[in-house]
C-alpha cells in the first residue's frame, strides 16, 4: 500500500513540483496538500492517522512550519516530518528548532525553477522521504545502498549447456564441386570450431562445479546491496589501511554519505580501566544528530575530565548555531571548533560545517586542525577522518560514541582507532535511534562495548571519563 504525503508549502509551484515527484513513484501517493500551517493543522487534527509523512515549508502565513510543530507535538501528534525550505545560513537557527522539534531531516529548495525539475533534486527528495520511513528506496535504483535491506535469496547458476559441435563435411562432398584447395581451408574451419566448442564446454563444466560449491553464491548486485543485520557480520572488508587501487576500488564502489558498507574484519585491542587525567570523547551522529544531542551534551558534566570533539554531518552556517543552542541547555561549554584551538577539559569541539576536524599534538597540546580537503565519501566533516588523526596521539583511553545517523560514517575510524588505542566504545540502540545506521554498522562490525538508549550516553561517557576533583 502506497504511503500517504501531506504536501504543506505556501508556494503553488513548489507544491506542483513536490507533487509530481511523489506521484512519479509508485510507493507514495499525496493524500492532500495545504498552503499554509494552519490549513494543515486544519487536516492533521481532523484525521490524525491519515498521513505517513508530512514535506514542510518553514517560512508561510498564517502559521509556519514551526509553529505548526509545536502546536502537533502538544496535540501529542508525531508523523515524520521532512523539511522542504529555501532557508539558508541566516535561517539556520529555524531549521534546528524544526529538527529539535522531531523533523528527521532538511532539504534546501533549489535556487532555480530548473534545478527543481532536476533528476538530481528529485532523487534527493524520494531518499530523504525513504529515510524518513525507514523504506527500502528501491530495487535497482542508484539510491539502493541508503537503507539496509534484506536481499533476496540467489539460485545458483545453470550449468551453461555447450553447443553441439559442428558437424565436419565430408570430403568427398566438397572435393567434387570446390576442390582440393578449398578442401583444406573448410577443414582449417572446422578443427578452429570445435576447437572453440571445447573450451565452452569446460568453462560451462567449471561454472556448474562453482555452483555446486554454493548454496547461494552473491550476485555483482548483490555486493551492493546492504544486508540485514543477521547477514552483515560475516562479510568482511579489507580495511582502509590496504590501500592497493583493487581495494580501493571496491570499497568506493560500496561507499557513499547514506550507504551501508559490509563490516571490516578489524583487531581491536581490548579496552583496559586507567587512573588517567589522559583522556579524550569522541561523538559521531547524523540524521536525527541534533535533536539527539540534546539528550546527551547538557547531561555532561562541567567537570569532565577530557575535552569531546563531535562531528555532526551538517552543511556550513548551521554548526555554529547548533554549539549555541546546545550550550545555552548545558552546563559543559559547546562552542563550534576554530583552526588552531587549544582543546581544553569539560569542552565540546563540534566540527565546522563543511570542515574537516582533525586533532593534533602541537607542544605538549593537543589542538584542533580544519581542513578543506575533498570530501569522503561526499562528507565534510567525515567522522572516519576525526577517529583517524587520534591514532597517533598520545593519550590514555578514548571514550568513541556514535549517535543515530545513516550510513556507517565512523565505523573505520574507530575499527582503525582500535587496532592502536585503548578506547571505549558507545552505540545507541536501535529503538531511541531515528535512523538506525552509523550505531547499527559499529554493533555489527563487533567494535562496541555497549549498546545503551540515548539518554545513557552522557551517563556512560561521564562513568569512562570521570570527573575532575
Amino acid at each position: 500500500m502506497p504511503k500517504n504525503l501531506l504536501v504543506v508549502d505556501d508556494s503553488a509551484l513548489m507544491r506542483r513540483v513536490l507533487s509530481d515527484i511523489i506521484e512519479d513513484d509508485k510507493r507514495f501517493v499525496q493524500a492532500d496538500a495545504a498552503n499554509n500551517g494552519l490549513e494543515a493543522y486544519d487536516l492533521i487534527v481532523s484525521n490524525p492517522d491519515k498521513y505517513d509523512l508530512i514535506i514542510l515549508d518553514i517560512n508561510m502565513p498564517k502559521m509556519n512550519g514551526i509553529q505548526l510543530m509545536e502546536k502537533m507535538n502538544e496535540k501529542n501528534i508525531h508523523i515524520p516530518t521532512l523539511i522542504v525550505s529555501t532557508i539558508a545560513k541566516e535561517g539556520a537557527a529555524e531549521t534546528l528548532q524544526c529538527l529539535e522539534l522531531g523533523a528527521v531531516d532538511f532539504i534546501t529548495k533549489p535556487d532555480s525553477f530548473l534545478e527543481t525539475k532536476s533528476e538530481k533534486f528529485k532523487n534527493k527528495v524520494i531518499q530523504f522521504m525513504c529515510v524518513a520511513l525507514s523504506m527500502d528506496t528501491g530495487e535497482g535504483s542508484v539510491l539502493s545502498s541508503l537503507q539496509p535491506v534484506a536481499p533476496k535469496p540467489i539460485e545458483p547458476p545453470k550449468p551453461i549447456e555447450p553447443p553441439k559441435p559442428i558437424e565436419p563435411p565430408k570430403v568427398m562432398d566438397v572435393i567434387t564441386p570446390i576442390g582440393k584447395a578449398k578442401e583444406d581451408a573448410l577443414t582449417k574451419v572446422t578443427d578452429t570450431a570445435n576447437s572453440a566448442i571445447s573450451k565452452a564446454k569446460a568453462a560451462a563444466e567449471k561454472a556448474a562445479e562453482n555452483a555446486a560449491k554454493k548454496d547461494n553464491p552473491p550476485s555483482v548486485l548483490d555486493s551492493l546491496t546492504p544486508r540485514k543485520t543477521s547477514e552483515v557480520k560475516e562479510e568482511a572488508q579489507v580495511p582502509e589501511t590496504e590501500s592497493t587501487d583493487d581495494k580501493k576500488k571496491g570499497r568506493d564502489a560500496l561507499d557513499g554519505p547514506m550507504s551501508y558498507v559490509k563490516v571490516t574484519d578489524f583487531k581491536r585491542k581490548p579496552h583496559v580501566d586507567v587512573n588517567s587525567d589522559n583522556k579524550l570523547v569522541a561523538i559521531a551522529c547524523s540524521t536525527g544528530g541534533p535533536k539527539a544531542l540534546q539528550q546527551v551534551i547538557p547531561f555532561l558534566p562541567k567537570e569532565l575530565n577530557a575535552p569531546v570533539v563531535l562531528v555532526q554531518h551538517m552543511p556550513e552556517g548551521f554548526t555554529g548555531t547548533l554549539a549555541s543552542r546546545l550550550n545555552e541547555m548545558s552546563s559543559i561549554d559547546v562552542v563550534e571548533a576554530e583552526d588552531g584551538v587549544v582543546l581544553e577539559k569539560g569542552k565540546v569541539y563540534i566540527a565546522k560545517g563543511g570542515k574537516h576536524l582533525r586533532v593534533k599534538k602541537k607542544s605538549k597540546d593537543f589542538v584542533v586542525e580544519l581542513g578543506d580537503d575533498e570530501p569522503r565519501n561526499s562528507l565534510r566533516p567525515c567522522a572516519d577522518i576525526m577517529y583517524e588523526s587520534l591514532m597517533n596521539l598520545d593519550v590514555d583511553e578514548i571514550v568513541c560514541a556514535v549517535l543515530t545517523g545513516m550510513g556507517s560514517d565512523g565505523t573505520r575510524g574507530i575499527g582503525q582507532l582500535g587496532a592502536k588505542k585503548n578506547i571505549y566504545v558507545i552505540a545507541q540502540d536501535e529503538a531511541s535511534s531515528t535512523v538506525y545506521g552509523m550505531p547499527r554498522m559499529i554493533k555489527e562490525a563487533e567494535l562496541t562495548d555497549e549498546v545503551v538508549t540515548l539518554s545513557s550516553i552522557a551517563e556512560s561517557i561521564t562513568k569512562v571519563i570521570g570527573v575532575r576533583k
